[in-house]
C-alpha cells in the first residue's frame, strides 16, 4: 500500500473523506505532474513537499470535480515525534495542507500550501513554522508531455523527509526537518522541469531540478551551494502489467536522503529493472 493505511467514504456530490495514514492533498495534487518517478531523482528530490511521504493520524477531503477544478484539504493531529526527556526542542506535531488542481484534456495545473506547527529550537527563541508553497503544471502535446514546478520551502521540510539530521535534533523530536540552518529561518527555493516522449511503444523521460538555499553553514561559514538533480530514463512495456526500465541520474551538491547538507556531495546512479503491477 506504499506505506498508506486509510479508510474513506465518497459521495458524487460531496466528495471523498479519508481517515488514517495517507498522502497530504498537497503532495497528491502537485506530484501528479512528475515525469519519471525514479527513487531519489524524481520531482520530490528537491521539491520535498511532493516527495513520496505519508502522514499518520490524518483526515483529508477531496471535492468532486467542478468543470475540471478540484479542491483538497488535509489535517494531521500528530505527524511528529515526541522529544526525549530533558531536551529543550519541541516536536512538529500538527500539519495541515490545502490544495487546488485543474485537469482538462491535455492540461494539469496544481497549487498547494502546507504548514506545520511551530518548532522551538532554543529557549527564548520564537517558534518557526515549517511550510511549503508549491505550483505545478503539465501539458500533453501528444508527441511529448512537458511539466514544470516551483516550490518555496521555509523553516524545514514539512513532510519530515529531510534525512535523520544530527543526534541532538533527533532527540528533540525534529528528525527529518533538515539541517539546523534550514530549520532556524532558512529558505529553499526549487524549480523542476521534465519532458516525456513516446518512443518505440515505450516512453523516454528526462528531468532536471534545482534548489537554491539562502543560508551559510554554521560550522564552516561557507555559503550553501545550489543543488541540481537530473535524470534520463526509458520505460518499455512488455504487457499491460509488466515493463522494463533503465535510467541514469546525477546530482550536484545533493544528498540522497537529506536533499541538502553541509557535505555538498556529488552523486550518480545507473539502474535498470523489471516492474510488474498487481
Amino acid at each position: 500500500f506504499n506505506y498508506q493505511s486509510w479508510v474513506g467514504v465518497g459521495n458524487a456530490s460531496l466528495g471523498e473523506l479519508r481517515l488514517g495514514r495517507q498522502y497530504t492533498v498537497g503532495q497528491a495534487f502537485v506530484s501528479a505532474i512528475e515525469v519519471g518517478a525514479w527513487r531519489d531523482f524524481g520531482v520530490g528530490a528537491l521539491l520535498r513537499a511532493s516527495d513520496n511521504y505519508q502522514v499518520s493520524q490524518q483526515i483529508s477531503w477531496r471535492s468532486p470535480q467542478w468543470g475540471g477544478v478540484q479542491l483538497g484539504a488535509s489535517y494531521s493531529f500528530d505527524a511528529g515525534d515526541a522529544p526525549a526527556a530533558g531536551t529543550t526542542g519541541s516536536a512538529t506535531h500538527k500539519l495541515y495542507s490545502l490544495a487546488l488542481r485543474y485537469e482538462d484534456g491535455p492540461w494539469l495545473l496544481a497549487a498547494s500550501w502546507e504548514q506545520a506547527n511551530a518548532v522551538l529550537l532554543h529557549a527564548g527563541l520564537a517558534g518557526r513554522h515549517p511550510s511549503a508553497a508549491q505550483l505545478g503544471a503539465s501539458y500533453n502535446f501528444g508527441v511529448a508531455r512537458l511539466a514544470a514546478g516551483w516550490s518555496r520551502q521555509r523553516n524545514g521540510f514539512v513532510g519530515r523527509n529531510g534525512g535523520d539530521g544530527s543526534a541532538d535534533l533527533q532527540a528533540a523530536g525534529l528528525k527529518g526537518l533538515g539541517p539546523i540552518e534550514f530549520i532556524d529561518g532558512g529558505r529553499l527555493d526549487a524549480l523542476y522541469l521534465g519532458v516525456s516522449i513516446p518512443l518505440n511503444h515505450g516512453e523516454l523521460q528526462a528531468q532536471w531540478s534545482q534548489a537554491r538555499p539562502n543560508w551559510d553553514w554554521q560550522d564552516s561559514g561557507a555559503r550553501a551551494k545550489t543543488s541540481q538533480v537530473m535524470s534520463l530514463g526509458y520505460i518499455h512495456p512488455l504487457s499491460l502489467r509488466t515493463s522494463v526500465y533503465a535510467f541514469v541520474a546525477h546530482g550536484r551538491a545533493y544528498a540522497l536522503d537529506a536533499a541538502v547538507d553541509a557535505s555538498q556531495t556529488t552523486v550518480s546512479r545507473v539502474a535498470f529493472g523489471l516492474n510488474t503491477r498487481f
